[in-house]
This record gives C-alpha cells, structure tokens and sequence, in this order.
C-alpha cells in the first residue's frame, strides 16, 4: 500500500490533537494543584492553603498546648531585642523584661526567649496567633536557673507602637502592661 493509501493515525486528526491537548492541560493542573495543596508552591495564608485563615481573638486563658488562635501573620514586624519596665496601674507589681524575637519568626515555631528577672523567669517563646497586629507568644522550656513559679503558658502580648517602641501585655493579667524599647 502507498502512503496515500494509508488512513490517517487517529492522533494527527483534528479530534485527536484536542483530545491530546486537552489530557496534557488535565495533568498539568493537577500537578500544579497537587504541588501546592501540599505547600511545595504558592502562598501559604491564603484560602486553600490548608490552613485555616480566618481571624479568631486572642483568647484571655490559652491552654498549655501551644495552638494557634490566628493564621493572620507572622512574628518579624516586631523581630529584634526588647527590654523595658512592665507594671500595674496602681504599682503594686512591677518587673522587668526582655525578649528576643529572632526573624524568622513564624506562626507555631520557637523564634526567641523571654525573661522575667524579679520571678527569676527566662523560656522560649513560640509564636500562636496574630490578631489586628497583636502577637501572641506562648512561653515553656524554662532554663534551669528559672525559679519554681514558672509556668508554660500562652497570653505574652506585644504591639508595635508608631514611636518604633513594642507595648507589651499579659492577657492573663490584664493590668499588667509596659513599654519595651529596642536593644541595640
């Protein structure tokens, strides 16, 4: 039989090329879907990431198990050293504290330490949640020269301020309040 004889092979056809197209736009879609619905491409806070990104407040009693309350952001805004004088309204408690927030700072990941010097308390924070640019820390691991009234425990408050200062709260003590100011 000569070539002019021959029927066309069904893939060099009209039908055939589309329907050759159409299967290889099918696996490329699923591959890309694929590849990001198990975070190895895109974004990561956005709707179908995985994770849940809506708000949820800070809650005023967090459990000792480090969970998120917010997916809204994470922690390098207010990244650096931070020092300053913590008191009540009234002045019957007064501390002082410092804290490292080490970039990058990521949401239920360690990212820093704590200290607290009249308990004497030093613990590594973790990241749980973000809300309206309020930050919340969870703090454990305690260093072995921290005393007995050391507790593991979220509700650790900071929020940067437009004067480059960090205002810090303890939502297990709402009247607990203070200023940090950046440490060279």
């Amino acid at each position: 039989m000569t070539a002019e004889g021959k029927a066309a092979s069904f893939w060099t056809t009209l039908p055939g090329v589309l329907t050759a197209v159409a299967g290889l736009l099918t696996a490329v879609t699923g591959l890309v879907v694929g590849l990001a619905q198990a975070g190895l491409i895109g974004g990561h806070d956005g709707p179908g990431s995985g994770e849940d990104s809506s708000v949820a407040p800070l809650s005023p009693h967090t459990s000792d198990v480090a969970t998120p309350v917010s997916t809204d952001g994470e922690g390098d805004p207010i990244a650096g050293k931070w020092r300053g004088r913590v008191a009540s309204p009234n002045g019957d408690a007064t501390d002082f504290i410092s804290v490292l927030i080490e970039s990058p700072c990521r949401l239920n990941q360690p990212c820093g330490t704590i200290t607290v010097k009249s308990v004497p308390c030093t613990g590594r924070i973790t990241l749980i949640g973000v809300d309206a640019g309020v930050y919340e820390f969870y703090v454990d691991q305690f260093t072995p020269d921290s005393g007995t009234d050391c507790s593991p425990g979220g509700g650790e408050l900071f929020q940067a301020r437009n004067d480059g200062r960090l205002e810090y709260k303890a939502d297990y003590d709402p009247h607990l309040t203070g200023i940090l100011h950046a440490v060279g």
